[in-house]
């Protein structure tokens, strides 16, 4: 990717990968303690950070009531 700068120059940016694409490592979830491949918020699964998500809709909906 390349941006301009304000004096015309052109400044080369490389993209970063995560580091576990790097290393081929497995992550470990902290809710259900499984390896996986990748993590998302709070270092979760996506199992178990849509089970997360789930649970707080149903909080949000018997507050809105």
């Amino acid at each position: 990717m390349r941006l301009l700068e304000d004096d015309n120059t052109f400044i080369q940016f490389q993209s970063v990968e995560p580091i576990a694409m790097k290393t081929n490592q497995k992550l470990v979830c902290t809710s259900c303690k499984k390896e996986c491949d990748k993590l998302y918020q709070q270092n979760m699964c996506r199992n178990c950070l849509t089970l997360t998500f789930k649970r707080l809709v149903k909080v949000i909906d018997s507050v809105r009531k």
